[in-house]
């Protein structure tokens, strides 16, 4: 892959010293702020002590992000997303993970709690020489996309690098679904399986596969349905794809939007429209 530091530096198109430079104070290419979180109807969660429920964010800033855009970049080139990695892969979307799963009746959904701070520096290291860098590649690799011991939530690199380091538990996954005859796909922290018949007495050994790794599952994100789910954001039928009920009360209240925000919503509807056959293009408008 990449063997050696200078050969990293001519791959992100950086110089030696301003990776020295950022390296040597890297608190000050970040900043944080609290993000609180909401449920399904748009309500702050609360912890079990009453209070908000917060995400800290830590986007990265200056040359850092510069060079973090560089490193995703040269990483994309590099390593092949998994076949089952929709979130964050160029040429996929959340349109594209509800069709994959299109004309399967039993689905099964969760979410990875607390994902990036779940994945530490050591094995976004490990990460990267699995994937061929060399071990000063990847110290240098894992110094600039890591923070405060974890991946920080807000950088570009986030999400690709947690997408490949997550490669070690979902070939697991894929592996145990195809043997199983179930489609199975990621989109960063969402985590999907579907299958044409009930799989229910499966899951237990599917959430093995993912606990072992040392992943939380989020319990109120956690679903096993047969009724048109909707699929990061998606509403998937069995021959359509539609946006969400809830989406669709949100194009119609244009009150307090500007003009790019309905434009955007009206856009994101006519994608999915247009991603349906034309032959049925007329039951999801109507739907």
């Amino acid at each position: 892959m990449i063997s050696n530091p200078d050969s990293l530096f001519r791959a992100i198109s950086i110089k030696k010293e301003e990776i020295d430079l950022i390296l040597s104070n890297i608190n000050t290419y970040y900043y944080e702020y609290e993000q609180k979180k909401k449920n399904k109807q748009g309500l702050h969660k609360l912890t079990k002590h009453g209070t908000p429920e917060v995400r800290v964010i830590n986007p990265s800033i200056k040359t850092l992000k510069i060079v973090q855009k560089h490193i995703n970049k040269m990483l994309n080139e590099k390593i092949s997303a998994a076949p089952y990695a929709f979130g964050s892969v160029k040429k996929h979307s959340g349109i594209s993970n509800g069709r994959f799963h299109q004309g399967n009746k039993f689905i099964f959904q969760t979410d990875l709690r607390g994902f990036f701070p779940s994945i530490t520096s050591g094995e976004g290291y490990r990460m990267f020489t699995r994937f061929g860098f060399s071990p000063d590649v990847a110290s240098i690799l894992t110094k600039l996309t890591t923070y405060n011991g974890h991946i920080p939530q807000g950088a570009p690199t986030s999400s690709t690098v947690a997408n490949f380091v997550f490669t070690k538990t979902g070939n697991v996954i894929a592996d145990f679904c195809v043997q199983s005859g179930l489609r199975f796909s990621t989109y960063v922290d969402d985590l999907t399986i579907s299958g044409p018949s009930d799989f229910q007495e499966m899951i237990p050994e599917i959430l093995d596969i993912i606990r072992h790794d040392g992943y939380t599952i989020s319990n109120t994100k956690t679903s096993y349905r047969t009724n048109h789910p909707n699929i990061t954001g998606i509403s998937v039928g069995n021959n359509y794809i539609d946006i969400t009920d809830k989406l669709k009360e949100k194009i119609k209240n244009s009150h307090g939007k500007t003009e790019e925000q309905i434009a955007g919503e009206l856009n994101y509807k006519d994608l999915v429209f247009k991603s349906n056959k034309p032959s049925l293009k007329a039951k999801s408008s109507r739907s």
